[in-house]
């Protein structure tokens, strides 16, 4: 298995090259994948959205900092003054007496419950892995999209070259029919009957260039393109196989559904552990260090100032909430279970799916060898009628018989081909081994 941002089975595509201009063109499977990573805008979205999750899980978030912050103020005013004194003072009568103060203050809090923040940042950390898992999923289903579309527009592309290619015979058959017809050594029938079958392969030979040119447009706009300007590999090589129980293996330890199972077990867990801690005390620590400052010009005492420290501790304990925290842990209890029941069915379709996915990969490739024997069959056929048929020892319905058997089995290879392809890269997304890095 080769490591890369995205890692394939060995044996990944081998272009077959068609003129000097064209393999200038020619998108690689890889290709496609890295310009889908790179532009596809739901990938974009995803990893963003991961970003976001990642971002949270910080311990500030989960309340294991303190907070400091800063205060300040200041006021003034300008008032008609009469101050009654007790005892010998005289009375003070002060009109427009003027009274200023100001405050500045750098203080902290912080708050303890048990083990909750301990837990909450574990929580965060647990949510922001399952939001990576997520973005992989996206990006996963993404890129089989990618190459299902990939293999869909090269098979098109086959498709066409073998309508021109039973189009040029059709074209020569008509032509010698004409021919044949002016020389008087055959009939107007055998003419009709050419330019019949001239006239299908032309409507298939359109409607493969509408086909082809429509599943390029699908395939740029997966990889994030506004043009389908590009050529498509011809060959496919396919990986080593590996045992069921290997697969298996692999995709209990890597398949992003099961570690997402997991994933949601520990988060569970840890939303049991906060339900607990609600039966706590709570305590509330403050402290400050500041500076206050006030004169005024009317009263015994025109001028106070302070500078220094002060600090506070508050306790505070839920004797009944109604029973609210009982009901929290026994839901997240219940989460908790829900969770591994969900985890076990991810394990039991996994190895089904692996189990499935490996005897359609094996059957496809067992087709594609048949289908191969079956070209070279259709095409010796086609070769021995064509000389019988250009002889006049073959009729027109036997030589067309002939061409499309060729044309029918050409087509069976190119699709058993890419199905095969797309089959062996469905057990590497099992199995988690489709997207590394993310």
């Amino acid at each position: 298995m080769m490591h890369s941002k995205v890692l394939l089975f060995t044996g990944m595509l081998i272009l077959g090259l068609v003129g000097v201009n064209r393999a200038q063109d020619t998108l690689k499977l890889e290709q496609a994948i890295n310009r889908t990573l790179r532009q596809n805008h739901g990938i974009k979205v995803a990893r963003m959205e991961a970003a976001v999750s990642a971002n949270q899980a910080t311990r500030g978030n989960a309340g294991l900092l303190p907070t400091l912050g800063v205060t300040a103020g200041g006021n003034y005013s300008r008032k008609d003054t009469r101050l009654e004194l007790a005892g010998d003072n005289p009375d003070i009568d002060q009109p427009g007496a003027q009274s200023t103060g100001y405050n500045v203050a750098l203080t902290t809090s912080y708050s303890l419950v048990g083990m909750r923040s301990v837990y909450t940042y574990e929580q965060l950390r647990v949510q922001s892995e399952f939001a990576r898992l997520q973005s992989r999923a996206t990006i996963e289903n993404t890129l089989i999209n990618l190459i299902v579309a990939y293999y869909e527009a090269a098979g098109y592309q086959e498709q066409l070259s073998i309508s021109e290619a039973n189009m040029k015979i059709s074209r020569e058959r008509y032509q010698r029919a004409r021919l044949n017809f002016g020389y008087g050594n055959t009939t107007r029938v055998e003419v009709l009957n050419a330019q019949v079958d001239l006239n299908t392969d032309s409507v298939s030979l359109k409607n493969a260039r509408v086909n082809l040119a429509n599943s390029k447009r699908n395939l740029a706009y997966l990889m994030g393109e506004p043009e389908a300007t590009f050529f498509l590999g011809r060959k496919v090589d396919f990986a080593e196989e590996m045992t069921v129980e290997q697969l298996q293996r692999l995709a209990l330890s890597n398949n992003v559904s099961i570690l997402q199972a997991a994933s949601n077990i520990r988060n569970a867990q840890l939303n049991q552990q906060i339900a607990r801690q609600n039966r706590l005390p709570s305590l509330n620590l403050t402290g400050s260090y500041g500076l206050n400052q006030t004169n005024t010009d009317a009263g015994i005492v025109t001028s106070n100032r302070s500078v220094g420290l002060e600090g506070g501790i508050t306790m505070s304990y839920n004797l009944f909430n109604g029973g609210q925290t009982s009901t929290q842990i026994r839901n997240a209890q219940l989460a908790m279970e829900s969770n591994q029941e969900l985890q076990k069915d991810a394990e039991e379709l996994i190895r089904k799916e692996v189990t499935n996915g490996l005897a359609t990969y094996q059957n496809s490739l067992e087709v594609l060898v048949l289908e191969q024997l079956s070209v070279e069959t259709a095409l010796l056929n086609f070769e021995r009628t064509k000389e019988q048929f250009e002889l006049g020892n073959l009729t027109t319905t036997q030589f067309r018989e002939a061409q499309l058997n060729l044309t029918q089995a050409r087509s069976r290879i190119v699709n058993a081909r890419f199905q095969a392809k797309v089959a062996e890269l469905q057990l590497l997304r099992l199995t988690g081994s489709l997207v590394s890095g993310e």
